[in-house]
């Protein structure tokens, strides 16, 4: 695995130092600040390919001008295939209703290695009453043709688009070497000169211009160049006859790779991307379980101090139990999060407690109650199966109760909603009762739920009562109460005295149950 990823490694650093833009040895690397790489150059005949790639360098110009022809070049692109170079705009000036200056620009390439690119370059035009146009030198007929209208200078907006108002574009056809651009006047420019004096029509990279209607008004020194990117090649040799070449170009520097080794790059590659993200997966879910306790618990569960130990379940098991934690798996969402419904793979139906935030500084506290609660054993108190601690938020696995809350009985607004017999709630208020004391005097370590309300008793399909979400719930010691420095629980069912004191009883379990007692005689 390391030795297939040392070799690709040096492959793709070969291929790169091989490809790199690079002159001939003992021939000039830049004009100015252009890099001039081979197969271009300028100087000894030896220093370029050939004809068409020779190049000039005008050195009585700051700073010195690199040129094709009477073509400035502004870049040059190996790994692109092309040439960035200035030409001329065309254009038209006018003064009231009178043609006061004018240009139509004819470019060629005829007869050299470049073509005008038809995938970077658009024919743009700039102006109101105006129709720009590209004809075929030789035919005459229009290649293309562009137009761009409006009546006042509110038409056009600070940042509007080459669409026809102020400004359009246009493509141009492939392979195009010639080039003709002129322009015309609708209406003569009797309505728009005043506010739009000239028209301009040009072929540019269309990542270069970007048309602002200040642009209808003052182009400084007329834009008179606009960058234009042209297209080129070598030859159309098979890379093995290039590699017997005895030329610089080829015969040292081509890398030729065939397709079944392609495809050993592609597939070595995806493989190894996808063992990267696996990989990066498990270190986070790693990541995720140390900064949860997940070594807390371990340690719990391997020294028994845990007597039925909760199960710790990956979250690879609870992803496929929910959908992917899907839309349709919501039981109910709240502030402090989201409960799912879920089936896990032996067929066993659960609510899967996903908690918005967990602070960092009460996880040990949250691992020591997770070790506590999964003792509690209680027919009337839903039972926690255990939890998952890979994800960054812990989830909490919970037996799944399927007939709601109590609140929803009786409370629900519906016709039928009040109709839950006078035994079901004293039964209902007897179970509450008898878990209540269950959870304070009988269970190993004394436990306060702290938000004993309708919402949080769930009744199963019999109706039988199960306290559930012991989210803030604290284990106490002996002395049975717990003090605490920021309320907890829901306005309505505190005690009345907790907010003074900051200390949480049993008795505040047990006023609690009071408001719900009322709800079950009132609801």
């Amino acid at each position: 695995m390391q030795v297939l990823l040392l070799w690709l490694i040096i492959l793709l650093l070969w291929l790169e130092a091989a490809t790199a833009s690079q002159s001939k040895p003992n021939c000039p690397e830049k004009c100015g600040s252009i890099d001039v790489p081979y197969p271009f150059g300028f100087g000894d005949s030896g220093c370029f390919l050939e004809t068409g790639f020779e190049l000039s360098c005008n050195y009585s110009v700051s700073p010195p001008m690199l040129l094709t022809g009477n073509i400035s070049i502004l870049n040059i692109s190996l790994e692109q295939g092309t040439v960035t170079v200035n030409t001329y705009m065309a254009y038209n000036c006018y003064k009231s209703d009178n043609l006061s200056d004018y240009y139509h620009h004819s470019v060629g390439l005829i007869d050299s290695i470049f073509t005008f690119s038809d995938t970077r370059n658009m024919f743009t035009a700039i102006g109101c009453d105006t129709l720009a146009y590209i004809s075929d030198s030789n035919t005459g007929l229009l290649t293309n043709v562009c137009a761009s209208l409006c009546s006042s200078s509110e038409d056009v907006t600070p940042d509007s688009s080459c669409s026809g108002v102020g400004c359009c574009k246009t493509p141009i056809p492939k392979g195009q070497k010639k080039l003709s651009m002129s322009l015309l006047s609708i209406n003569g420019h009797t309505i728009t000169w005043q506010f739009n004096p000239c028209s301009y029509a040009f072929l540019a990279d269309k990542d270069w211009f970007n048309f602002s209607n200040i642009h209808l008004f003052y182009l400084p020194d007329r834009m008179l160049y606009s960058q234009t990117v042209l297209d080129w090649a070598v030859g159309l040799e098979t890379c093995e006859s290039a590699q017997t070449s005895t030329d610089y170009a080829c015969g040292f520097n081509s890398v030729c790779i065939g397709a079944v080794f392609l495809l050993l790059i592609a597939g070595s590659s995806w493989w190894l991307h996808r063992l990267w993200k696996i990989r990066k997966q498990i270190k986070l879910r790693e990541h995720f379980f140390m900064r949860n306790g997940g070594l807390i618990l371990q340690q719990q569960i391997s020294s028994n101090q845990v007597g039925v130990k909760p199960k710790i379940f990956n979250s690879e098991e609870l992803e496929m139990a929910t959908d992917n934690y899907s839309e349709t798996r919501v039981l109910v969402k709240g502030g402090a999060g989201t409960v799912y419904k879920g089936m896990l793979q032996n067929g066993c139906i659960v609510a899967i407690k996903k908690s918005m935030t967990v602070e960092e500084s009460q996880l040990a506290q949250f691992i020591n109650e997770v070790a506590l609660l999964s003792q509690v054993d209680h027919r009337n108190v839903v039972k926690l199966l255990g939890c998952c601690l890979e994800t960054e938020v812990p989830l909490l696995v919970y037996e799944f109760v399927s007939n709601g809350t109590l609140f929803d009985h009786i409370h629900d607004m519906r016709d039928d909603a009040s109709l839950m017999p006078w035994e079901d709630r004293l039964r209902i208020a007897i179970e509450i009762a008898g878990d209540l004391a269950y959870l304070h005097s009988a269970a190993s370590v004394p436990i306060f739920h702290r938000d004993i309300k309708s919402r949080n008793i769930l009744l199963d399909e019999n109706y039988r009562a199960k306290i559930a979400d012991f989210g803030i719930s604290r284990s106490v010691p002996e002395e049975r109460s717990h003090l605490t420095t920021m309320l907890k629980g829901t306005p309505g069912y505190l005690d009345p005295e907790y907010p003074e004191s900051h200390q949480f009883t049993d008795k505040s379990d047990v006023y609690s149950f009071g408001v719900v007692l009322v709800e079950l005689l009132t609801g």
